[in-house]
């Protein structure tokens, strides 16, 4: 198949072999798609905000932007990805083997996110309010906040989380075991939750208005109010 349209905004499509396409358009922001091998594509655009989508094997694409915030996304493995953006603000985003990321960001408010194992991330912001999150172990996670407010949460072994936070009103959750949970809030209107057995929870409020739920047993709810 030829098709060609021979004025302005025109458009050229052709098809040569079986699986093969190629689709030129001339005029103003001019696109060019080409497939010339199963699985293969190309398509560029040459005029602001351009774009360049390139596929050359099978799951491997590379998609550029040649303009200002422009963005470089390369995959050249199975189930590996690179993401860059070199403006302002940059990003960049890696996977190269099996369940890997790295992220980064160089500027204000930067972020790092680096998935280096099975189940291992570590993300960093270097600005304020700063955010610290490391997973090093299987269910192992640890975050950390450098600021005000500030919030440590760590998971040391299944199933077992502790978050504590530091300043005025803060919040203490601890499980030790499976299934287990203490939940306190030492500030007014404070808080108690806490499951000591399989599907049992206890949640207490100690101010106005305060709530008793009592669940001792599967589907069994006492709730109260004083």
């Amino acid at each position: 198949m030829v098709m060609k349209s021979c004025f302005d905004n025109c458009i050229v499509m052709e098809s040569c072999c079986d699986n093969c396409m190629v689709m030129e358009s001339c005029c103003d922001n001019c696109m060019v798609m080409e497939s010339c091998c199963d699985y293969y594509m190309v398509m560029e655009s040459y005029y602001d905000n351009c774009i360049v989508m390139k596929s050359c094997c099978v799951d491997c694409m590379v998609m550029e932007s040649c303009c200002d915030y422009y963005m470089v996304m390369e995959s050249y493995y199975d189930n590996c990805m690179v993401i860059e953006s070199c403006c302002v603000d940059c990003m960049v985003m890696e996977s190269c083997c099996d369940y890997y990321m790295v992220m980064e960001s160089y500027y204000d408010n930067c972020i790092v996110m680096k998935s280096c194992f099975d189940n291992f991330i570590v993300m960093e912001s270097c600005c304020d309010n700063c955010m610290v999150m490391e997973s090093c172990c299987d269910d192992c996670m640890v975050i950390e906040s450098c600021s005000c407010d500030s919030m440590v949460m760590e998971s040391c072994c299944e199933d077992c989380m502790v978050m504590k936070s530091c300043h005025d009103g803060f919040m203490v959750i601890n499980s030790s075991c499976d299934d287990f949970m203490v939940m306190d809030s030492c500030c007014e209107d404070s808080m108690a939750t806490k499951s000591l057995y399989y599907y049992c929870m206890v949640i207490e409020f100690y101010c106005n208005y305060c709530l008793v739920m009592e669940s001792y047993c599967n589907d069994c709810v006492a709730m109260k109010y004083f």
